[in-house]
């Protein structure tokens, strides 16, 4: 019915890593009251890696730096708004910065967590500026 012989004693794979072995002389007598050896292919996984409290912490300091660039197609007005608009900030503190990019390149217009960082910059990316994010050297 199976192809097997009563000489032959099979295999039988019956899941990842999982083999029945019928010890005994036939297929039959192994299948209804044989002897029946379980084998496990095991493999040793590397040691679990520790998420320790000092982790945790790290992803949650404010060590991120929000960087905008300058760019030759933003108006100096739209940039302004787009600081007030995302970051919140007021109309003297957006020039201030705006200033900052226009005559030294680049200015820090965040320090934050990674997530909202990235939030930040994905605001601002939305809004045509050019942005970066670089962990904060302290």
């Amino acid at each position: 019915m199976f192809g097997f012989s009563r000489s032959h004693s099979p295999d039988f794979l019956i899941g990842p890593g999982l083999r029945v072995t019928p010890l005994a002389s036939t297929f039959s007598r192994a299948l209804w009251g044989g002897e029946l050896s379980i084998t496990m292919d095991t493999e040793t996984l590397p040691a679990p890696v520790e998420t320790t409290s000092e982790k945790v912490e790290e992803a949650f300091e404010k060590s991120w730096n929000v960087i905008v660039w300058n760019d030759p197609v933003n108006l100096m007005t739209y940039v302004v708004f787009v600081f007030m608009r995302v970051l919140g900030f007021n109309k003297e503190k957006a020039t201030k910065h705006m200033l900052q990019v226009h005559q030294q390149g680049k200015s820090i217009v965040a320090t934050e967590t990674r997530e909202k960082a990235e939030f930040y910059h994905q605001q601002l990316q939305a809004h045509g500026l050019t942005v970066t994010l670089e962990p904060n050297e302290k």
